[in-house]
Parts: C-alpha cells; sequence; structure tokens
C-alpha cells in the first residue's frame, strides 16, 4: 500500500470522528516536515512551528483535497508558518525609522516588502520543485524509489 493511499484511509478516520488516527499522521511525516521547517528557522524555534504546523493541519483537515500528497500539504502549512514566523520577527524589531528621515524609511519599507515577496517566491518554488520529484518518483518501481533516494 502505498504512503498516499495509506495517509487517505488515515485522514478518512480522523475526519470520521476518531481524532487519535491523526498521531499516525504525525509519526509518519514529522521528520520530513522537521526537516523543512530546520532549513527555514533558527534551530531553537523548530520544534514550536513543526508543531504549529501538525496543529493547523488537524484544524484545516477537511479542506485537504487529496489530489497530491498530505506530506507536501503539511509542509506547504510549515512554509506559511516560517512566513509569518520571519514577518513576526521584523514587526518586533525596534528602529527608529524616523531617524532616518521620510526617503530613508521609504526605502527600508521597499526592500522589506521585496524581500517577503523574493522569500514566499522562493518556498514557493522549493515545494513545487519536491511535489514534481514526488510525483516522478510514484512513476517508479519501489527498488528504485529506493536507489534514487541513496543518491
Amino acid at each position: 500500500m502505498n504512503e498516499q493511499r495509506a495517509d487517505s484511509e488515515v485522514i478518512h478516520n480522523v475526519l470520521g470522528g476518531d481524532i487519535d488516527c491523526y498521531a499516525v499522521l504525525v509519526e509518519r511525516h514529522k521528520h520530513a516536515v522537521a526537516a523543512f521547517v530546520h532549513g527555514h528557522v533558527p534551530a531553537s524555534h523548530v520544534e514550536e512551528i513543526v508543531h504549529e504546523s501538525f496543529v493547523k493541519g488537524y484544524e484545516k483537515l477537511s479542506s485537504f483535497k487529496g489530489t497530491g500528497s498530505f506530506k507536501a500539504w503539511l509542509v506547504s502549512i510549515a512554509a506559511r508558518i516560517c512566513i509569518d514566523f520571519w514577518r513576526s520577527r521584523k514587526r518586533r524589531r525596534v528602529i527608529a525609522l524616523t531617524s532616518l528621515g521620510k526617503q530613508g524609511e521609504s526605502v527600508v519599507h521597499e526592500n522589506e516588502v521585496m524581500a517577503d515577496r523574493e522569500m514566499e517566491e522562493d518556498m514557493d518554488r522549493q515545494h513545487h520543485a519536491k511535489e514534481l520529484v514526488e510525483w516522478a518518483l510514484g512513476f517508479l518501481k519501489p527498488e528504485d524509489r529506493m536507489l534514487v533516494g541513496l543518491i
């Protein structure tokens, strides 16, 4: 039984009221989500963001369409939480922008907007590339997938 089919059965059970089954999904995908998050936030915040990703995934589980992999869907949730993490940290920075003058404030704001946009685009590209690789690997025999995974 492939992972996507197994995930859809567990999701069906969770949505049917067996909420304890969600632990199966957490156990199955926690390493992939943690690996993704680890690459995008400081190590001291990884556990917190991984936890939040699974909580958000549970809350939004009924919106999972099942057309792609659950793992990719969950990683996309983690990606958005990582973006929110950096946005909230940026808001908490204490900088006297008024000391820069109106032109300085404008330049700083434009740079922040551009950096946010670039980070979101980069995370989207990474997410889509991962989905494409997972899709392509789905066409390989299990032993060939294992060999590719070792590379």
